[in-house]
């Protein structure tokens, strides 16, 4: 660490590439650092002279790759990119939660109404027959199914919840 070789590379000029200048130490990511244009504008300049020796724009397929690379990470460089990432990131949780919510409320309200239907099965059945939707001949049908199927498991009456 006390000593850079000749040409050697300091990987602390590119922290603003990789968005990690915040996590050089604590202090910095306890408090939220203010984005400077022209402090990107320098690792702009630093990912581009980067990217140029790693991906020479002699030939074609290095060209292609300076191209992809050099749009995904140094273009990139900028106060308002970076803050319109910062809040799709703290955003993107978000509806993830709310959905993992709604999935268990529907999950209850489905296990209740289950409770229920299994607990109140003869008010259920009448009341639908009163409205209509069931015949009496489908409600004795119901009734004769659920008596057998109580005699055939061994329960001659289903207990109370």
């Amino acid at each position: 660490m006390d000593a850079t070789p000749v040409n050697g590379v300091c990987l602390a000029d590119y922290c603003e590439v990789f968005d990690a200048c915040s996590l050089i130490n604590k202090a910095r990511r306890e408090k939220e650092k203010i984005c400077e244009n022209e402090t990107m504008a320098v690792a702009r300049d630093h990912c581009t002279t980067a990217m140029t020796k790693c991906f020479p724009l002699k030939q074609e397929v290095s060209r292609r790759l300076y191209a992809q690379n050099n749009r995904h990470w140094c273009q990139v460089l900028d106060c308002r990119v970076r803050e319109h990432r910062k809040r799709e990131e703290d955003n993107a949780h978000m509806p993830a939660i709310v959905l993992v919510i709604l999935i268990c409320l529907t999950c209850f309200v489905f296990f209740i109404c289950m409770i229920y239907c299994v607990d109140y099965s003869d008010n259920v059945m009448q009341t639908f027959k009163d409205y209509g939707f069931v015949t009496d001949t489908c409600l004795r049908r119901f009734r004769k199914t659920r008596d057998e199927g109580r005699k055939n498991m061994g329960m001659p009456r289903m207990r109370d919840i």
